[in-house]
């Protein structure tokens, strides 16, 4: 499985691109997880590029899981109700929220 780190928000402007890169990854293993440690902030094109990887995962019988989620990216997507839909591969817990 793949390791692949995401740094800066991912919303309307980075959404298409981080979609991308994350499928491209997801493609060349069986597997991929994303530490997101980096991610401070999600908006809704940026939760929609993760469930699209999240099914492409789940087609191609691949593995995705989020590492290291904030706690405000996590609350964004509880909020959202996509908490079910994601896997964690927590190591050590979820980080706080700086500045929420």
């Amino acid at each position: 499985m793949h390791t692949i780190r995401v740094s800066g928000d991912i919303n309307f402007r980075r959404a298409t691109a981080t979609r991308q890169l994350l499928l491209q990854h997801l493609a060349d293993d069986d597997g991929l997880v994303v530490d997101m440690s980096d991610v401070h902030r999600v908006d809704s094109a940026g939760l929609a590029g993760l469930v699209e990887v999240v099914q492409a995962a789940r087609v191609s019988g691949r593995s995705f899981q989020l590492r290291y989620v904030r706690d405000g990216v996590r609350r964004m997507i509880e909020f959202a109700r996509l908490d079910r839909l994601f896997s964690y591969a927590e190591a050590g817990g979820p980080i706080p929220c700086e500045g929420c």
